[in-house]
């Protein structure tokens, strides 16, 4: 990345500069000509920006640097780099940092726009997206701890405030405690009752308008002729709104700027940033400005909003910004990333530059401390402190799986459109021979993402991304199986559990593409529990395959021996390999009882899987987890606890069992004495 080298900073901050030294802002008397003059000055800069030297600062960066206090480390300490363990924090105005200065840039960019010229005489850190320099989008911001942001935002609800009438704004959270007690609020009525007291800006409340979580400008006076108050004055107001889980809180909140606060906290954040969009986008222009931001190190279900507005930009109408932190990822576009690598405080110049090589080096001496720790609070330190997106974007939890490895394999399919390598549509059984059809528009019923919404389409279809291996259009025999883990009732209300089966190939001495990897699924909810078997029992067909499959719920079981197909399900896993899963409680033919013991071994099996070396290419070793192009698996799989619903870790698990239960079968032509297995007669069909 490269950008602008400042220097002479502190000409962008000598009226907080003056304030400092004097203990006041303006030294003229109040009520003559250089009085106004003065406030007029700095209501223009404040507004519409400042420039020095040739350099632009905007309004917001201008209001921020003059007329905002902060808690931050004494500036005597930052230019002489002091080393010392104990520093106390004091209340003083921001000092200028590069990262700000593009920070407040793309606000306005993103709100007005920008010519091709004009931003690149800005030498901005960031490479915006050339199709979105038009303006009328949002903003989503994935940061490291420690910057300011809630200062930022605070300041930025305080210049409206005061400067523009009839400005409304709102700040939402998921719940209270992120708006007050030492939180954007609080900075928010800090910097409120600053400018009150300092400044000719002052405005006062309106009665009623000076609350914890609500705060409006102006003066009510009687009416002479109806007998009623009217309001008078500038009538801003900055609306607290916590959501408590209800993304419907949003609704119809038309405001100027709008933030969502702790992003990586805010569950249904998605949810509740598309209820708010029609509230402040009117024919593809907006009215006001929403902007996320939020930290990492939170749970799944908390960071996945804030995650999905990082990585697809493009459709929540937020700013792409070119990725230029995620090595996997190179080449495509993400929402904004402030690295803790940027403004590290000892780590600038005394103009706000930051060191990068030296930032850097810090942290990665940072995280070689931390490593003998506890793996949870390493990981922690990660997320809240990140180099790249994807480390902003880890989730805190024990996890067996390779996490980083596997979100690493996620940003490559991404990349490199591997996932485009699948094959979409339905199974036909047409004059006894299965047919696989390909629908134009299959992929828009393929379930592309984890977790779903409740809302999405959950249908679901076939993917393919290997067609049977065959001889002479005879499938080869023990060459393929499949592992399903069906889901509950079909009239059952909960839409969070879906069906999911996979295709496995085998290692073999005949086709050494994908083995031991899915080539096919199947995951999805349609509307009969019937189609989703007819569908699942016409893909074990087609591959020549016995269906494994977990026996505690779903209807498998007697599908098949109404359609007469219960050859077809594989017999009950014995576990002769691992005598302590083996149970002789519970005997039911066909398929897998699922237990606590069983499901952590499955997991340590698919850890294994995933981390066997299957290739060798000049020195380099390749891992079976970067053959996997199925998004939503991956996703699965990185993401996996013990208390949300993962059905495709689910069918994973079923596959480790059923592979070891077939693993001295040896695959074959099987053409002989086709009458014996059904499966012989079954023809390979080319994709209509």
């Amino acid at each position: 990345m490269s950008q602008l080298s400042f220097v002479n900073t502190n000409y962008f901050r000598e009226t907080a500069l003056f304030y400092l030294k004097h203990g006041f802002y303006c030294d003229f008397p109040i009520g003559t000509k250089e009085y106004y003059d003065f406030w007029d000055r700095e209501k223009e800069r404040s507004l519409n920006g400042y420039s020095v030297g040739g350099v632009k600062i905007t309004g917001y960066h201008y209001w921020y640097l003059n007329f905002c206090q902060i808690q931050r480390i004494p500036e005597n300490v930052i230019i002489t780099k002091s080393r010392s363990r104990k520093v106390e924090k004091v209340q003083d105005f921001p000092a200028f940092w590069d990262g700000d200065y593009n920070w407040f840039w793309l606000v306005d960019i993103a709100r007005d726009g920008i010519s091709p010229d004009e931003l690149e005489k800005l030498g901005l850190m960031y490479k915006i997206h050339p199709d979105y320099l038009d303006g009328g989008h949002h903003l989503a911001l994935t940061k490291t701890r420690g910057r300011g942001y809630s200062y930022k935002a605070g300041s930025m609800y305080s210049r409206n405030y005061h400067l523009k009438k009839k400005s409304v704004n709102y700040a939402f959270a998921s719940d209270e405690k992120y708006l007050l007690g030492n939180a954007l609020l609080d900075k928010t009525w800090e910097n409120i009752n600053f400018i009150n007291k300092n400044t000719a800006f002052s405005q006062p409340y309106m009665p009623g308008g000076d609350q914890t979580l609500y705060k409006k400008c102006g003066y009510a006076e009687k009416n002479p002729i109806t007998g009623i108050f009217d309001e008078h004055g500038y009538l801003s107001e900055i609306h607290g709104v916590s959501f408590n889980n209800n993304p419907d809180a949003g609704r119809g909140k038309r405001g100027e700027l709008i933030f969502f606060e702790e992003a990586g906290k805010f569950r249904n954040l998605i949810k509740a940033w598309e209820i708010t969009r029609p509230s402040v986008e009117q024919g593809g222009y907006i009215s006001g400005l929403m902007a996320a931001f939020g930290t990492g190190g939170s749970k799944s279900e908390d960071i996945e909003g804030l995650e999905e507005l990082t990585y697809n930009p493009e459709a929540y109408n937020c700013l792409p910004i070119l990725n230029e932190w995620d090595e996997e990822l190179s080449g495509t576009y993400c929402s904004i990333f402030m690295p803790v690598s940027m403004n590290m405080e000892l780590h600038q110049d005394r103009d706000g530059n930051s060191l990068i090589v030296d930032a850097i080096n810090h942290e990665e001496k940072e995280r070689e401390k931390k490593k003998n720790g506890k793996r949870e609070a390493y990981d922690q330190y990660i997320a809240e402190n990140p180099l790249t997106v994807g480390e902003a974007l880890m989730q805190t939890f024990n996890s067996i799986m390779p996490i980083k490895e596997l979100k690493s394999q996620e940003g490559y399919v991404k990349a490199h459109h591997l996932n485009n390598l699948y094959t979409y549509g339905h199974f036909e059984n047409i004059e006894g021979v299965i047919k696989f059809v390909h629908d134009v528009d299959g992929k828009q019923s393929f379930i592309d993402r984890f977790p779903h919404s409740v809302d999405d389409d959950i249908e679901g279809c076939i993917a393919i991304l290997e067609m049977p291996q065959a001889l002479e259009d005879v499938v080869y025999k023990d060459m393929y199986y499949v592992a399903h883990d069906p889901y509950a009732l079909e009239d059952a209300s909960d839409k969070t559990s879906l069906g999911s089966a996979y295709v496995i190939k085998r290692t073999n001495n005949i086709s050494h593409t994908y083995n031991e990897l899915p080539v096919c699924g199947w995951v999805g909810r349609p509307r009969s529990q019937d189609y989703y078997n007819e569908q699942l029992f016409m893909m074990a067909e087609f591959y020549r395959a016995k269906i494994g499959f977990e026996n505690d719920r779903g209807d498998i079981i007697g599908f098949a021996r109404r359609k007469k197909k219960l050859s077809m399900l594989s017999e009950e896993f014995q576990f002769e390999y691992k005598k302590e899963l083996h149970s002789k409680n519970v005997q039911r033919n066909w398929g897998c009882h699922m237990t606590s013991e069983r499901k952590k071994q499955g997991l340590l099996y698919i850890r294994d899987w995933l981390m066997e070396v299957v290739s060798v290419k000049e020195g380099k070793e390749y891992y079976r987890y970067q053959f996997i192009y199925d998004i939503p698996l991956l996703r699965e799989l990185y993401k996996y606890n013990d208390k949300g619903n993962f059905d495709r870790v689910s069918t994973l698990i079923i596959a480790m069992f059923y592979r070891k239960e077939i693993e001295s079968k040896v695959v074959s032509s099987g053409k002989s004495n086709s009458k014996v297995d059904f499966l012989k007669k079954v023809a390979y069909a080319i994709p209509s």
